[in-house]
């Protein structure tokens, strides 16, 4: 039978599970700190999701799983929502409202705040894009709606060198201004395409080239792609990029990517000598020590260059 209201529990799990979500809403903005003091119990159908929220609810396994965890345990973690219209818009917490739908709850904790529309939105982003496993087209159009929020309230300062190109170093505290424009021109690809960066079956840096192209040239390059059964290196959408750009006709624009995806990419190998590698590590540090380092910096660069693959 499914439990009408919520059942709590404070174990030490659980007040470190509320801790760590609130003491990051705090650190991201999302709230104060007194507003965790404030949380109010509220009708989980009074709920409206946010307007173009980027973030995917799914149903899926994780789901299930939260679902089976607020009916033992109720909902932990409060919500954050305004007041909008008579109801609640959700800035943080969607997935533990479907949950709790789900689960047969009648109402959820919440922290309520007047939140004006660019305040809404900076929260919004904020207290998501800290989520796990995260789809790079959430961090897209999530990067995307901020750095327009912050653009829009840089034209509404005093200062107007407030508005330039140091908005998008404030978007993110951990991507580079470098990799947030990645990201945001990901939002220019059609959904098909998006869908493949999503899935892992085409890589960030090509999907920011194909995003350049108009939206006939990426449905080319997009047939091409599932009649060959091939997907573009970055090196091959860059090529592809310059192609689009110098070619017109779609016919010949077809028929050159489809030559160039066809072109085997040459295999890579590399070797460096421990003499080579040991000039950038102290005496102290042995094999494995200077292999682990190495893997690190490498995982660090990688991701920031948008390279990185699990």
């Amino acid at each position: 039978m499914a439990k009408k209201g919520l059942k709590r529990q404070t174990t030490e799990s659980f007040t470190d599970l509320q801790n760590d979500v609130l003491g990051q809403y705090v650190a991201s903005g999302a709230i104060d700190a007194k507003d965790i003091n404030a949380v109010q119990d509220i009708a989980v159908d009074k709920f409206i999701e946010f307007k173009d929220h980027p973030f995917y609810v799914i149903d899926n396994e994780e789901m299930e799983e939260l679902v089976a965890s607020i009916k033992d345990n109720g909902v932990l973690v409060p919500v954050i929502a305004r007041p909008r219209d008579g109801k609640f818009e959700l800035i943080a917490g969607h997935r533990r409202c479907h949950a709790a739908k789900k689960a047969g709850i009648e109402k959820i904790p919440a922290i309520v705040k007047d939140y004006s529309d660019d305040e809404a939105t900076l929260a919004m982003v904020d207290s998501n894009i800290q989520r796990e496993n995260i789809l790079p087209s959430e961090k897209a159009f999530a990067y995307r709606m901020k750095k327009e929020t912050l653009s829009h309230q840089g034209r509404k300062a005093a200062d107007p060198d407030e508005v330039g190109t140091d908005t998008r170093d404030k978007i993110s505290d951990t991507d580079s201004g470098a990799t947030v424009d990645r990201y945001i021109r990901l939002t220019y690809l059609n959904k098909d395409l998006l869908k493949l960066v999503d899935e892992k079956k085409l890589s960030l840096l090509s999907g920011v080239s194909i995003s350049y192209m108009t939206k006939n040239q990426q449905k080319i390059v997009k047939k091409t792609m599932d009649d060959e059964s091939l997907s573009p290196s970055a090196p091959q959408a860059e090529q592809m990029l310059k192609l689009a750009k110098a070619i017109k006709d779609d016919t010949k624009f077809e028929l050159e990517i489809l030559k160039l995806l066809r072109k085997k990419q040459a295999k890579r190998s590399y070797k460096m000598t421990s003499k080579e590698v040991s000039r950038y590590f102290p005496d102290d540090f042995d094999d494995e020590k200077i292999k682990s380092t190495i893997e690190e910096l490498l995982t660090k660069w990688s991701k920031e260059k948008g390279y990185y693959k699990k």
